[in-house]
């Protein structure tokens, strides 16, 4: 009988995959929802200062209706305003609008997906498995590959590499121009499969 695997065994097997860096790409989203936040916040008061005072509930009168005769008296900068106020809400929708990931979908599940970032992290740890790969990064553009590769030697690891990838992407609908890159740790290289 075996004993139980320990945590040296798996990570033996298993290919270790470095995290994504953080992205800080949304940061005009949250500009953009706050500012949002903050003109509903001022519209929510203003509707209610508006309320109360046709209600009689307030003395004052309401700031919505002295706005409105203080816009009509007015003519050309009222225009130049509300012009500026469009395009000033039209850009913060187009940042708070969510971007649309690049996904590569499975061909035995296709409700399951890859992101691009994952895409290339299997393409590199496939790589690395290759007998005389000592590291592979893989860049994904779309639908090519390119993995570059530090191996011991240049016999045949290009084709080798090649193959691990194409692999391993099987189980990816579509299919990918993979073009491996090896180089030695001296720095001779590049050969690179055209394909």
């Amino acid at each position: 009988m075996s004993g139980p695997a320990t945590s040296e065994t798996l990570t033996a097997d298993v290919p270790q995959l470095a995290a994504a860096p953080g992205t800080s790409r949304r940061v005009g989203l949250r500009v953009a929802v706050v500012l949002v936040l903050l003109m509903l916040t001022g519209a929510a008061a203003l509707l209610t200062q508006h309320a109360l005072a046709a209600w009689d509930v307030i003395p004052e009168p309401s700031w919505l209706e002295h706005g409105i005769e203080l816009i009509s008296a007015q003519s050309r900068w009222v225009l130049i305003a509300a012009a500026a106020a469009v395009a000033l809400g039209v850009l913060l929708l187009v940042l708070a609008w969510p971007h649309r990931q690049r996904v590569h979908r499975l061909s035995a599940a296709p409700a399951l997906y890859l992101r691009t970032v994952d895409l290339a992290r299997l393409a590199s740890a496939a790589a690395r498995d290759v007998d005389g790969v000592l590291a592979a990064t893989t860049t994904v553009s779309g639908r090519r590959l390119r993995v570059q590769v530090t191996a011991t030697g240049l016999d045949g690891i290009s084709e080798d590499v090649h193959a691990a990838v194409q692999r391993q992407l099987a189980l990816v609908a579509g299919s990918f121009r993979i073009r491996p890159q090896v180089r030695t740790p001296d720095g001779t290289g590049p050969t690179g499969d055209q394909r």
